[in-house]
């Protein structure tokens, strides 16, 4: 799917960039982002929109050399490294007058989720595609709002759904009442650690 891969910083956080990947354009991705739990609002280095912006974000987080946390999009890398794996892909820099193209992703609903690499990924139906087009998205994609409430629903339906399982000892597969009770873990954590200020 094509978007934006970008380049942030923070004056907060001296020689650590945010890099990461945006169907909307790098401002209002910058916008989201200054709405956490920072003081200052994140700044826009540079970005570039490329024709698959998960295969560019996954290859450039993997050649960078210096990741924060593992869990996070921050890097320690020079601001020259990471623009000379940026130039790598074709694409229009932003800033360069064409990037305000009318595409606008929309989130219509969230259907699903998982656990990927210890991340939360949810599957995306965009307003105006289809269900084949769906996408599983990172947390820090979505607007807090939606995924907190998705959230939510999720562990209620975990929930009773683990509660009948173990009621019905007979009936349930050990490693898929397992996988629902990390998966129920997993939610639980990030609704505490990443949208308690959304």
């Amino acid at each position: 799917m094509k978007g934006w891969i970008y380049c942030l910083s923070n004056e907060c956080m001296p020689g650590v960039f945010k890099v990461g990947m945006t169907k909307y354009t790098p401002e209002k991705r910058a916008l989201q982002l200054s709405r956490t739990s920072v003081p200052t609002d994140f700044v826009i280095e540079f970005a570039k929109k490329v024709d698959n912006i998960r295969a560019a974000e996954i290859e450039i987080h993997n050649k960078l050399k210096h990741r924060v946390n593992e869990n996070r999009e921050f890097f320690k890398d020079s601001l020259q490294d990471i623009f000379e794996l940026f130039d790598n892909y074709e694409g229009d820099w932003y800033g360069e007058g064409n990037y305000y193209s009318g595409d606008c992703y929309i989130v219509e609903s969230i259907l699903d989720v998982k656990v990927e690499n210890n991340n939360l990924y949810f599957k995306i139906k965009w307003e105006g595609y289809s269900e084949k087009e769906c996408t599983w998205e990172p947390l820090e994609n979505l607007q807090g709002e939606m995924a907190y409430d998705y959230i939510n629903k999720r562990i209620k339906e975990r929930e009773i759904d683990l509660q009948k399982k173990i009621q019905n000892e007979n009936n349930y597969n050990e490693e898929k009442l397992n996988e629902r009770i990390c998966l129920l873990i997993e939610l639980n954590k990030y609704r505490k650690e990443y949208l308690w200020d959304n």
